[in-house]
Parts: C-alpha cells; structure tokens; sequence
C-alpha cells in the first residue's frame, strides 16, 4: 500500500530525471556539432570572415571552394614561391567524385586562406581536422600544424591513420593561410569526406570534450544495457530478442569507440590503420545484423522468411570476408553494403509500418522506438555514401531505442511479477500456476475448434469449480453456445441465442471487459438463466478476450451460494487471455482451411479438395467392386456473357449455377468447381443409366432457370453436360474424369445444352 502512494511520485521523479538526461544529451550535441545553415563558404580559395564573430556566431566549418592542385605535394615554399594555376574543388568531397578524372588513388594539395575579423588578432584558435582519405598534413601560415599518418606519392611511401585531431594556434594576422597535403592509397575514395572547424580555443576544446563525453556516455549506457539483456537472455533462453537486443548494444558499445573520435587509438596506440578501419566496418555489419534479427523477431508474422533468412546469411559473409581482405577491398565492398543497408532500411520500415496496422497494443511503442534508428541510420549512410553532409545521430537513435526497451520491458516485466506475485502467496496459488501452464500448453495444443472448447470447459473446472459451464460465441450481436458442459439436456443449450442488448448481465460484461460475479442469483433482478434450474445459487459470467475484443462469454453456474470471489475472477480472467488465443487460433486454422479448399465465388469445393476428397471415394469403389459415375460440365458461351455483360454479371451466373446443381444433386455426391465456367462431379454407387439421367436434370435445372438482372431481363444459361461411368479394378480417377471430359466436348461438338454418356465398363 505504502509503495501504490509513492508510485506518483516515482513517476514524477523518473520524468525529471529523465528530461535532465535528455536535457544532457541534447546540450552535448549541440556542442560537438555547428548549426551550419549559418555558415559563410569559401569562393576561388577565400573565406570571408572579416564580418564572422566567434564569440555571438559560434564556430564554423570550413567548407566552400579551396585551391586545388592534383598529384602535387605542395609545401608552403612551394606554392609561395611558384605557385602553379591552380584549380578549385568543393569541400569537403572525395576528389574522384568531384571529378571523374581524378583516380580515388592519389594524392593532392588544398589551400586556403582566410580573412579574420580584426578583433581575433592575437587571440587562440582552434582547428578540428576529422579523418583523411588516408593520411595528411596541415600548415597553418607556413607552419606544420597536424599531420596524420604519412603522405606519400604510391601505396608503398604512405602509412594511412585515421585519428580526427583538434589544435590550437596563436593567429598574429587578419588572415590564415591553411595548406592541406592529402594522400590515398588504401581507400575506395581520396581526399576530404568531413568538414574542418575553426573557432576559438574554448569553442573547439568544448567541442572536442563534448562529442568525447558522448560517445563514452552511449558506450557504457549500451554497455551495461547490453549486458544487462545477456543476462536476462542467460536465465531465459527460449526469449531470442533479449539476446539479439544485448548484443546489438554491446556491437553499438564497441563502435561508440570506433567511430567518431576514435577514442579505442588512445586506448591501443598500436592499432594498425587496417584492422580500425576493419574494425569500424565490421561492427556496422554486426551492428545491421543483430538489428534486423531483434526487429524481425518482434515482427516475425510481417516479415518474409526467405528476405529476413538471405539478409542475415549476408551480413555474416560481409564480416567473414572483411576479416580477410585488404582495407582498400574492404572499403570497395563496404559501397555495396551501405547500398543493401538502404534497401533493407525501407523494407523494414514496411514491415513495421504494416505491424502497426495490425497488431497489439505495445506495438506502436516498438514501432517507433525501431523506426527512429532505422530512419536516422538511413540518413548517416547516406552521409557516408556522399550525398548529404548532415551529422551522425545515429547513436542517439539507437539511445531511444533503449529507453523505450527498458520501458516495455519494465512494463511487461512488472505485469509478469504482479501475476507471479498473486499466484505465488500461498502453495495452492503456487501448484495454481503450474496448472495454469500445463492448461494453456492443452488449450494450444489442437486448433479444432470444437475440441479447444471442449477442453476449455473441462480444464477450467480443475480450477474454478462449477455444476455447469456454457461459452457463448458472438455473431450478429448476439450470444450463441457453442459449448456446454454439465447439463443433463445438451441439446436444447445449444439452440440459445441472447441478444446483446436485451440481456443486461452480458450487456455490462461487454461494456466492461471484465468478469460479472452474481453470489446469490435469486436476489438478482437482472438474472435470466436460459434454463429453469430451481438449485442455481451462484453464477459468474468470464469475457473471453482476444486482442481487447471479446469474442466470447463464459458462464460459470454452481449450486452453492456465494461460492465464487475476487480469487476466483482472478483465475478465471487469467485463463480467460490464455483460452483467447487459443480459440481465435483455432478460429484462424479453420478459416484458413476453409480458404484452401473452398472456391471463394461458388462456395463449391476448389479443384485441389475435391480431388483429394474424390479419391477417397474413388478408392472405396475399387475395393467394392461398385460402379461410379463422373459428369464434367461447362456453361455454354460463357464468354459471350462477360464480353457483353461484363464479369460481374459472369460472377452472377456462375453463383447461380452452383447453388441450381447442389439442390439437384444428392448429399453424397461431390461437386466442385473445376475451373473458369467448368464444373465436376463425383457421383458414388451410380450407374450409366442413373449418371445420364441426374445429368439431364442438371442440364435442365439450369436451362429453366434463368439469371434475372432486371424485372424486364433474363439471362438464358444452358450448360453442355459430359458424364462417365465404370466399376474400377486398377483404372485411376484422372482415367474416369479423362473420360467424362470427352463426352463434354462432344456435347458442344453436337450443338451444346445436351448430355453425351460414356459406359467406360463396355
């Protein structure tokens, strides 16, 4: 009771501290990256900032035209002494995108120089220089700056490194001159694919500690998060998405290191350029991989097997095959995923959108604590692919994703505990469970329906006692049994039909959604029994509830007076989910298999179930040694009929045509519909003589009568009959139909709306 009081106020404090945590997180972000809509860009090698205050307008990236010498090495002396004519190139941009004739193997010079407002004069300044295609050096007015690995002019001089620096320099002057060695020689594309910043040396140094604080923020959170769902998945193991959810975060944990700051080289300063950059890319495909398991497992029934199957098998070759080869393969190879990744980012987003539509409540949360990741890891591919310059959010996405797990695990985690927690007071509530589970697990085990129901009233009385029980099943807004157990007059329990509205008890347990309990029937106003039971003294009434829907009423009668409780709604509403799922199973499997064997339009049996049925029969005829007759018709000008009156019209016909033959046929014949306007027969135990003469009155029920459209329309339908008839020894049914589709033919032949018989015997 002491903890229902200070739920509100654990509410309340989570909310603030959890806005606090964003709060963080969103000041962080804010920091580590520059609101670059305001940003000047260079033109022909010059940045203008005469008018740029560091102070009011932030800092700035250093993006726009640089200067542009291709396969040259320039020093400071070189380009002041005899400059070569220099071109200009965007950044930042892979050289070999901005011009096809640059090879994405090569090497370059940048320059550019920028004029400063005056009052930065004398002032320290910071540059933040993310990673090159491969290696680089930076002067800052003639002075060397940075530098990053080595530059070199082929594959054999340079040593590529791929560590984002931040520097500070004393500015003596009004402008900078920035000169930029680029080499590539171990990458699919060369040059910049990042901004340089420039701002002061508080900016930059804020910028720098921020974006670190971040990344070692998301690793440990998706550390512990990570481990935190092995664990879980250790004690549970059949539950697949803890375990593909843990390792997601403990992949994302490691690549919080890898990216970004790259803060795993301070950690191993004698981790080679290959094996980050392997690194880097592997835990992408890591990443993609137990991502999809986790969001196909919670939308496994929306999902393609053969789609959610190929795509996991692809991201374990990529990572197999990246261990293998060659930084500079491996970056090619990399292209291909990043393209696959996009494409199975718009399928998944499909599959949960089409999940939402569909599915239980909680699934929404899911949905966009999925969505917003995908979507924000789709928009950082395509960062990296060239074809925008947007930031990598894609960490805080996936920091979402926690959040919301966490909250539906708590949420599912605290409705388990509670369920446990009542159970689990007393040894009987305990032995209570176990039954419980073992019911369940019965209930699950047929998907007929009659049998489910049968074994739903009979388990239920293990747990909840009564003289009587009876399921009502809703159909047209009204309740009919559809099981009993208990009466000693069985048959007239099944003709009960209540209306909802009328019966006032049922009316309030379908507004409700919860369990009605009556402890003395006779004192109840309200009370209807649908029979005359003079013993009743208790009654409970059980929604049975699927989806937040009802699709049944139980009814629970004993003879004892204020026999049933609150423990006892507690029972029976926790079977009641249970028992839903397994009629609404049960429901489905029986819908289906009425899909798979019946005709939708002629509620006939289709081709394929009459076969099998007709087999049967077939079969029985041989081991007899008794005569069986096929007939095989078709509906004369049938074509005509959709050409002028259209298919709906043809439909019609059709329909008619179905229901004319059943009422013609007896009850033990099979009829089916064969296919477009062809119809067949099975007639067990019939002769030659019988088979012409049921033809002939189907050829007649059909011909008298006609489809009307109108009062003043009649459509004529006549239809040419083929029948065949024999006493099988070792003949098959495909030989008798065979048979029966010759003589239909030769009825058109003829002149059509006639029988032709075959005595296959003679």
């Amino acid at each position: 009771m002491m903890l229902k009081k200070q739920k509100p106020v654990i509410i309340t404090l989570s909310i603030i501290i959890l806005a606090a945590l964003l709060s963080v997180i969103f000041t962080l972000n804010r920091l580590s990256s520059s609101d670059t809509s305001s940003n000047i860009n260079s033109q022909k090698g010059v940045l203008e900032l005469s008018d740029w205050d560091f102070n009011k307008d932030g800092y700035t990236s250093l993006g726009g035209q640089w200067e542009f010498y291709w396969q040259q090495l320039l020093s400071p002396e070189d380009l002041s002494n005899s400059a070569p004519l220099p071109s200009y190139i965007e950044m930042p941009m892979e050289w070999n995108k901005y011009n096809k004739n640059y090879s994405s193997n090569g090497y370059a010079t940048y320059r550019l120089t920028i004029k400063l407002n005056e009052k930065y004069k004398n002032t320290l300044l910071g540059i933040s220089v993310p990673p090159m295609l491969s290696s680089y050096k930076l002067w800052v007015n003639g002075n060397l700056f940075l530098s990053n690995g080595i530059v070199g002019t082929s594959g054999s001089s340079e040593t590529p490194a791929t560590n984002p620096i931040t520097n500070y320099f004393m500015n003596s002057n009004n402008s900078v001159q920035l000169i930029l060695q680029v080499s590539n020689h171990n990458f699919r594309n060369g040059g910049t694919w990042d901004k340089l910043y420039l701002g002061t040396q508080s900016q930059m140094a804020n910028k720098r500690e921020s974006s670190i604080a971040l990344e070692i923020f998301y690793f440990g959170i998706l550390l512990i998060m990570g481990l935190y769902h092995l664990w879980l998945y250790s004690f549970r193991t059949n539950d697949n998405s803890k375990f593909y959810f843990g390792a997601l975060c403990i992949t994302l944990s490691l690549r919080a290191l890898i990216v970004g700051n790259k803060y795993i080289l301070t950690m191993y300063n004698n981790l080679s350029y290959g094996w980050t950059l392997k690194l880097e890319y592997m835990t992408f495909y890591a990443g993609v991989y137990f991502m999809l398991s986790y969001i196909y497992l919670i939308f496994k029934n929306d999902c393609s097997t053969i789609v959610r199957k190929s795509c996991k098998l692809l991201c374990f070759l990529f990572i197999l095959i990246t261990i293998f080869i060659s930084p500079l393969l491996a970056s090619k190879f990399l292209l291909f995923f990043q393209i696959f990744t996009l494409l199975i980012i718009i399928y998944t987003t499909f599959v949960i959108l089409k999940a939402c539509l569909t599915k239980k409540r909680g699934t929404f949360i899911m949905a966009i604590g999925c969505l917003v990741p995908i979507g924000i890891s789709g928009i950082t591919v395509l960062k990296y692919l060239g074809l925008n310059h947007s930031n990598d959010y894609s960490l805080s996405g996936f920091f979402l994703l926690i959040l919301l797990n966490a909250f539906i695990l708590a949420m599912n985690e605290s409705k388990s505990y509670k369920k446990v927690e009542n159970l689990s007071k007393e040894k009987e509530k305990y032995m209570l469970a176990e039954k419980l589970t073992a019911i369940t697990f019965l209930l699950n085990s047929s998907l007929n329906l009659e049998e489910v129901l049968d074994k739903l009233l009979k388990s239920l009385k293990e747990l909840v006692p009564y003289d009587s029980a009876s399921f009502f099943m809703e159909e047209n807004n009204h309740f009919n049994v559809m099981a009993a157990n208990g009466f000693k007059d069985i048959d007239s329990i099944y003709k009960i039909s209540i209306n909802k509205e009328d019966d006032l008890l049922f009316k309030k347990i379908y507004e409700t959604n919860t369990a009605l309990l009556i402890s003395n029937v006779k004192n109840n106003p309200h009370f209807k029994h649908h029979i005359e039971l003079t013993t009743l003294e208790s009654w409970m009434g059980i929604p049975i509830i699927f989806k937040d829907k009802i699709i049944g009423i139980l009814t629970l009668d004993s003879t004892q007076k204020d026999i049933y409780t609150q423990y006892h709604i507690d029972i029976a509403m926790y079977f009641a989910c249970h028992a839903g799922m397994a009629i609404e199973n049960a429901k489905l499997h029986g819908k289906t298999k009425k899909l798979a064997t019946i005709d939708p339009l002629t509620n006939l049996y289709n081709r394929r179930s009459f076969f099998e049925l007709a087999n049967i029969d077939f079969e029985k005829s041989k081991v007899l040694a008794q005569p069986i007759s096929g007939i095989m018709m078709d509906i004369d000008d049938f074509k005509k009929i959709n050409d002028t009156l259209g298919h709906h019209t043809g439909d019609l016909v059709l329909n008619r045509l179905s229901k004319v033959c059943l009422e013609t046929l007896g009850k033990n014949h099979i009829f089916g519909r064969y296919g477009g306007e062809e119809f067949i027969a099975l007639l067990p135990s019939t002769s030659i003589e019988d088979v012409a003469i049921i033809g002939e009155k189907l050829r007649s029920a059909v011909e008298n009568n006609p489809i009307i459209i109108r009062k003043s329309d009649l459509i004529p339908v006549t239809i040419s009959v083929g029948t065949a008839s024999i006493t099988p020894t070792i003949q098959d049914l495909n030989y008798l139909f065979g048979e029966a589709d010759k003589a239909l033919y030769q009825a058109k032949s003829l002149g059509k709306n006639q029988v032709i018989s075959i005595n296959l015997d003679s």
